[in-house]
């Protein structure tokens, strides 16, 4: 399909898309430096066409025109109504030549049918590339373009047998799976996946205290087939846990992106981000950072990110207040609810497989908080809902605790079983704790019940 007919995936094939959007802001007439910037743009289009069906070393110059241009015409960069600083004229002008330079090499070739690879062809190429590649450094893009580059056109190829030779390095970041059981939350992620598989990119909050599974619905989300359809490998998962300045979450962009260091990282992944085309960034426990000194700095990156056009961002985070400066979707704005009864009890059977008739006032305590209701769901496995009920009742305090914020503290008994439980039984309820969360204490001698502190940076924080 021609680059002129409309959008796609991938960053050259936006190109019209953003030279319309950009001559559309247009207010006054334009000067003549960017009469000449639309002139190009139209003539990088053009190139772009021409040498799709050309050798890699020459799609390549048409590719890295495209890059740059595009990245130019993005907004936050040159806008048409303003001045023109002197380094953006330079940049410009370099562009400028850049592309009527690779449009008279591209005249000077013969057919393809009647091309003979030589020297001076090859050394022509050469500089070409170079030329382009100075323009792209100034714009912190000489890093990230080889990795575009080669992306797009492993997507355009790899349809068959190429799929499963992407390069390791290609790939931004893992994703965690999907969560193996999941209730009660399917029409909070169908929504959420309708908004982030639209045209239009958005900007996605979950908030609510730990424990309510934020993490197990991004997860969910980002693991729909729809979604994957979608943004493929631009999927960027990025936990911000122990992170607590704006800094800190760039440095971890940046390692994911295998962006390498430099004295300009919030620009490098900014600009990486740009070119990538249509990305979703998870980030994931925002909390800590959003919740330190470094707040103002946060926010501000967020809204950065935000400007991002081709960027769809969602956050997962304690508490019940978005970050101020973003235009978050409405969608989402509210905390997640806890869970219903009947969500609850398809939880606890798809981990502890069996019940008796006080497994609905067992789950009434856990106030329908997942983590909590996993937690003794394991716990379940081995003893029923009316011993557990009995052991926590003689100890006279409740499952679950909060203090009227978002940190929540969930109690564990180990030792204090009732007596009508058999010492081996007793002994293994013990030694249970919950085998899919491994960094749980276990049982002490010295200790009835376990503590478990979300949200307040004691053990067992979950999210």
């Amino acid at each position: 399909m021609s680059t002129a007919s409309g959008p796609s995936n991938g960053q050259q094939a936006t190109l019209p898309d953003k030279l319309a959007r950009w001559k559309a802001g247009v207010s006054s007439k334009l000067d003549p430096l960017k009469e000449r910037l639309v002139e190009t743009t139209t003539k990088v289009i053009g190139i772009y066409d021409l040498v799709r069906e050309q050798r890699n070393d020459i799609r390549e110059l048409g590719e890295k025109l495209a890059l740059i241009n595009g990245h130019i015409l993005s907004p936050g960069h040159l806008s048409p109504n303003s001045d023109v600083d002197e380094p953006t004229m330079k940049l410009l002008q370099e562009l400028i030549n850049a592309a009527g330079d690779v449009d008279a090499f591209l005249k000077s070739l013969r057919p393809p049918a009647k091309r003979r690879y030589n020297f001076d062809e090859s050394d022509e190429l050469t500089k070409l590339h170079k030329k382009l590649d100075s323009i792209m450094s100034q714009l912190a893009l000489s890093h990230t373009v080889g990795i575009g580059v080669r992306v797009d056109r492993l997507e355009r190829e790899a349809a068959g047998s190429l799929a499963g030779q992407v390069p390791e390095d290609l790939l931004l970041a893992e994703i965690p799976p999907a969560p193996v059981v999941f209730h009660g939350r399917d029409d909070l992620v169908e929504s959420i996946v309708e908004l982030v598989c639209r045209c239009e990119t958005c900007r996605i909050p979950l908030l609510g205290p730990g424990g309510i599974g934020k993490t197990s619905v991004a997860a969910s989300v980002i693991n729909n087939t729809k979604v994957k359809a979608k943004y493929g490998r631009r999927i960027l998962f990025v936990s911000c846990e122990g992170l607590v300045t704006a800094e800190g979450i760039l440095n971890a962009l940046a390692a994911c992106l295998h962006i390498p260091p430099g004295s300009d990282v919030r620009r490098a992944v900014l600009t990486y981000l740009l070119s990538q085309g249509c990305i979703l960034l998870v980030l994931d426990n925002l909390e800590t950072a959003w919740d330190s000194p470094d707040k103002v700095n946060v926010e501000h990156l967020l809204g950065k990110l935000a400007e991002l056009s081709s960027l769809s961002l969602l956050v997962t985070m304690r508490g019940a207040i978005r970050p101020a400066g973003v235009d978050w979707a409405a969608t989402c704005a509210d905390p997640l609810t806890p869970l219903s009864l009947d969500a609850a009890r398809q939880l606890w059977m798809s981990i502890a497989r069996h019940h008796d008739e006080n497994v609905d006032r067992l789950l009434n305590r856990l106030d329908g908080l997942p983590l909590a209701i996993t937690l003794m769901a394991h716990q379940g496995q081995l003893v029923s809902p009316t011993d557990l009920l009995e052991a926590y009742e003689s100890e006279k305090t409740a499952l679950v605790e909060t203090d009227g914020g978002d940190r929540l503290t969930i109690w564990m008994c180990l030792s204090g079983c009732p007596s009508t439980l058999t010492p081996c039984r007793r002994t293994q309820m013990q030694r249970n704790c919950s085998p899919s969360f491994p960094s749980f204490p276990k049982a002490s001698p010295s200790r009835t019940c376990q503590r478990f502190c979300l949200g307040c940076g004691a053990q067992g924080k979950v999210h």
